[in-house]
Order: C-alpha cells, then sequence, then structure tokens
C-alpha cells in the first residue's frame, strides 16, 4: 500500500511531463494521500491530468476534418504527426512517443490508484456520499481512458472474432512494476462495461461541477461505446436514458457573436445547458501550424443560415479556421453533451426503421443551429436518404470532438456508408480505403521496448 500510494502523491507533481509513465520515480519524503478529499483532489486534479490531453491526437490527425499547407507539413515536427495525417504504413512514431498512449495510461494509473486507495477507508454515513463519488469517479475515468485508447490502439470490435482479436494491456492495479499482456478485445470492452457499471451505482445523476462524472454521464459513454460496437438498440436505450434526464440544446441564436473572437463559444462552458462531461484535450502540432485549419470540403457541408458556419469557423488569411470551442479548457470539447446524444438516438432510430423519430430529433437539433427565417427541417421516408442526413449531421455538429475516426472505423467495417479518403502531398495521391489496417494505430515502440506487447500489423 505504502508503495503504490507513494506512485499516487509523485504523479501529481510529474503530470505535465511528456515521457513514458513507466518512467517515474518515488519520493519518499511526499505527503501520502489517505483521506477521502485527497483522493477526491487527485481526479480533480482536472487542467493538468484528469480532464485534457485526451487521447484522441492521431485519430484527429488521420481523420478528413483538417487540411494542412503542404510547404508547412514537409517540416512539422513531432515527424509522428506528420506521419499519422499521411497515413505512413511503416514506422510511423520514427522513435517518438505517443502522447495519446502516454496520457491515456497515467490516467488510468491515476484511476487505479484511488480505486485501490479508497477501498482501505471504510466511511460513515455522513462520508458515504462523497466515498461513492470518489470510487465511481475513478472506475469512470479508466473506463473512460480505456475506450478512447482501444478506438487508436485497436481493431474495431466484430462480435464474432472479439475472443481473438488483440485488445489493450489492461492494468487494474496501481504497481506499475507488473508485466500486463495484452487482452483480446472482448476482455477490453468488458472491463469498460464493468467498471460503467459499478460507476453508475455510486455516482450522482449530475456533478457538482462538469469536469467530474456522474450517471448522465456514464449513460452518455455507454451510448457512444454501444454505437462503436453497433448494438443499435442497447446505444439508443442510454441516449435516451440520458436524454430523460437532460435534453436542453443551446439555442445558437442567442450566442452572442464577436466576429473579433478567436473563442466564439468558449465563454459558454462553463452556463451551456448541453454539457453533461467536460473533457479537453492538447492542440496537436499538425492543427497549430494550421490554426485548426478546416478541410474545405467540410466546410462546404454548412449551409447558408447555418449558425455554425459562422459561430464555428473564421477566416484567417486565405484558410477556415475552427473556433467553436465549448470546453473550459478554451480547446474543443471531448466529453459528452446532449447535442451528440441526440444524434446517436436519430441514428438508431433510422436504423431501426423509425424515420419519423430519427428525423424528429435531427429537426430538434437543427432548429437550435439555424436562423430563425431559415426552413431548417428535413423531411423524406426514405430510410438511406434519412440516414446520410443524420451522418452529415454528425459531421457538421461534432466536428473536432475527436469522434470522427471512431465514425469512419465503425461505418467501413458495415461497409453499408463506406468512405475512401484521400490526400495530395508532393504532387502524389494518397488514399486509405475502408478497412485498411492503418485504421490501427502501431503502439508506440517506448510502450513495446518496455511493455513486450505484441504489435498491430499496419
Amino acid at each position: 500500500m505504502m508503495k503504490t500510494l507513494l506512485y499516487a502523491a509523485v504523479l501529481i507533481l510529474v503530470s505535465s511531463c511528456s515521457g513514458s509513465f513507466l518512467e517515474v520515480k518515488t519520493d519518499q519524503s511526499l505527503v501520502i494521500p489517505y483521506r477521502i478529499e485527497d483522493y477526491q483532489a487527485i481526479l480533480d486534479d482536472a487542467f493538468r491530468t484528469m480532464n485534457t490531453k485526451a487521447s484522441i491526437v492521431l485519430g484527429t490527425i488521420a481523420a478528413d476534418e483538417i487540411q494542412v499547407d503542404e510547404e508547412q507539413l514537409a517540416n512539422l515536427t513531432p515527424v509522428h504527426q506528420r506521419n499519422a495525417y499521411l497515413w505512413k504504413k511503416e514506422d510511423l512514431f520514427e522513435g517518438e512517443q505517443s502522447d495519446d498512449w502516454n496520457f491515456g495510461y497515467r490516467r488510468i494509473l491515476y484511476a487505479n490508484q484511488v480505486i485501490e486507495g479508497i477501498q482501505k477507508i471504510k466511511p460513515d454515513n455522513a462520508q458515504l456520499d462523497a466515498w461513492s463519488n470518489v470510487r465511481g469517479s475513478a472506475l469512470f475515468f479508466r473506463a473512460f481512458n480505456y475506450y478512447q485508447l482501444a478506438q487508436l490502439f485497436c481493431e474495431v470490435y466484430d462480435e464474432k472474432n472479439a475472443k481473438t482479436q488483440l485488445g489493450l494491456p489492461l492494468r487494474t492495479e496501481p504497481d506499475i512494476s507488473l508485466k500486463i499482456p495484452r487482452s483480446t478485445l472482448q476482455q477490453t470492452y468488458d472491463l469498460i462495461l464493468k467498471d460503467l457499471n459499478e460507476a453508475e451505482e455510486l455516482l450522482p445523476i449530475e456533478p457538482t461541477i462538469k469536469q467530474r462524472p456522474s450517471r448522465l454521464a456514464v449513460s452518455a459513454l455507454r451510448a457512444r461505446i454501444y454505437l462503436q460496437l453497433r448494438k443499435y438498440d442497447l446505444a439508443l436505450a442510454e441516449a435516451n436514458r440520458a436524454l430523460s434526464r437532460k435534453s436542453t440544446l443551446l439555442d445558437f441564436n442567442t450566442v452572442p457573436f464577436d466576429p473579433n473572437s478567436f473563442a466564439t463559444l468558449q465563454p459558454l462552458a462553463t452556463v451551456n445547458p448541453e454539457i453533461i462531461f467536460d473533457f479537453s484535450g492538447s492542440i496537436p502540432e499538425i492543427q497549430r501550424i494550421g490554426l485548426y485549419c478546416v478541410n474545405q470540403k467540410y466546410f462546404a457541408n454548412y449551409r447558408d443560415g447555418d449558425l455554425r458556419k459562422k459561430l464555428f469557423f473564421k477566416d484567417f488569411n486565405s484558410f477556415k479556421i475552427f473556433i467553436g470551442s465549448t470546453s473550459f479548457s478554451g480547446g474543443p470539447l471531448y466529453g459528452f453533451a446532449v447535442d451528440e446524444l441526440q444524434l446517436i438516438a436519430a441514428e438508431c432510430e433510422a436504423r431501426a426503421g423509425n424515420l419519423n423519430k430519427a428525423l424528429d430529433r435531427i429537426n430538434t437539433l437543427r432548429k437550435n443551429r439555424f436562423e430563425k427565417h431559415v426552413d431548417y427541417e428535413l423531411h423524406s421516408s426514405d430510410k438511406k436518404v434519412v440516414m446520410q442526413w443524420i451522418l452529415e449531421e454528425r459531421q457538421r455538429e461534432l466536428v473536432f470532438r475527436g469522434l470522427r475516426w471512431e465514425d469512419l472505423r465503425r461505418l467501413n467495417k458495415e461497409m453499408e456508408y463506406p468512405i475512401t479518403l484521400g490526400k495530395t502531398f508532393n504532387s502524389e495521391l494518397i488514399r486509405i480505403e475502408p478497412n485498411d489496417p492503418r485504421y490501427v494505430f502501431p503502439i508506440p515502440p517506448n510502450a513495446i521496448a518496455i511493455g513486450g506487447y505484441e504489435q498491430n500489423s499496419r
């Protein structure tokens, strides 16, 4: 117990460093957490560790939302980000480390530390709610981080093969010296869902602050997971469960618009009624050089009268850049909000053939996104048309939210709505076809060297 608690204490001090979490050393002089509030403080370290640097960097780079100038791209560092943008097949990292992997497992280590430590405390009746919130939050954070890592470093879930597909190394203890092999993909998702089931029994319906997990966040994450697993009936049930408790959408007609601002929505992050759980990410260097420069084909999806067109984007030199942040950090929101749940419910209703219910969901969202005088409603009795509208609405609404890579992976797995991506570099057209092995990133070489994990094939 003493050894593992020391790890937790030192990690508070080093959470902003970029090295592998396995390289952490202990300091015997550090204070050891032993009270419920100490463990809550570890989980509330939002700006440095638990609610930031989401494991979505590689997926955001490799998806089709950003567009980077070739001249800038040629000199970009870190090199692995350029390689991810160009879907390089071999030696993607070129010796560099991955923040997605390192920070994801660092947050998991924090969660494991709290789960073990809080279990040693026997709360009295006055402490029970605080104790339950700590344990439930730690379980949620562990599940959320394993889910994000699986979208980068594991194949798309296939129910027929999940017991043989490679999953993640599942660390459930805070002892970082333990050698943990890769699990199966089924075991990975089993742990994620098990953690969420227990967390739901412990957490409040809504949190006191939006950087803390809640039962609403559990339902929102499960809805996202089941959508990715293509278990649409379960995704719909979870989305509806959350929406029955929280369904208010922000009317974009009421958002003050400052044409000179580079953070139009960010001041609303603390009061936006849509936000369920606030989680932000680091800005990849490849986006810094492009200032969130959006793919022009993406921008063309927004019609006149769509308020997202002016609230999400801004002209900068000859480019369109993304400014539509609703996160407390000033970056895009990578947590959960009502708008995503509406879109999940709409897609699942459409897949079940309930087209009127699906369109009601979409039109409710669009009503709050279009200027009042604009005809925003969509009507069709053609399932294929309705599905296409919903998928396009996901692109427009969830842009730069870390979800596009997940969508590409799951839609290509079904091959009902396949997507082939292409881009040009040095006059060469580079393409990535549906279900290409490059939709799974290699495990970073430093992790392979330390953990001895079986590598993904590219």
